[in-house]
């Protein structure tokens, strides 16, 4: 039994139900993505899903304090401010690219690795001569 009345629309044997109050739906239809969600970011590893949004937030937080400065509100602070931000946004930028450099790195070792070693490559690693023809 529903809660509300519904009118009840035949169109070519589909049967469907209209709310008349669709504000009043089950709001925890999406706790599994949110869930999953919390989990990727409480994971080790989790925090870099959060690096775009706090991008965001410190560009927000430099374009404001850049604005204030220029409108003349405590022109030291906001100076100040302005900078502190700017340097986090290159620390970020620095960051990321390091980040993704050490990705590729890891991908290439990873691909390196199921290669066939070759004879000299495996002589080196243990110690041995090469023989050479």
């Amino acid at each position: 039994e529903k809660h509300w009345k519904s009118k009840q629309t035949e169109i070519d044997t589909i049967t469907c139900y209209i709310n008349p109050y669709p504000f009043f739906t089950n709001i925890n239809t999406n706790t599994n993505t949110m869930s999953s969600f919390a989990a990727q970011i409480l994971s080790p590893g989790g925090g870099i899903l959060l690096i775009p949004f706090i991008r965001m937030v410190i560009m927000v937080l430099f374009c404001t304090t850049l604005t204030a400065f220029c409108f003349g509100v405590a022109r030291i602070h906001m100076a100040i401010l302005s900078f502190l931000a700017g340097g986090l946004l290159l620390a970020i930028s620095f960051f990321m690219s390091e980040y993704e450099k050490a990705l590729e790195n890891s991908k290439r070792k990873s691909s390196s690795s199921t290669e066939p070693a070759s004879r000299s490559s495996v002589a080196a690693r243990t110690g041995e001569r090469a023989k050479t023809d």
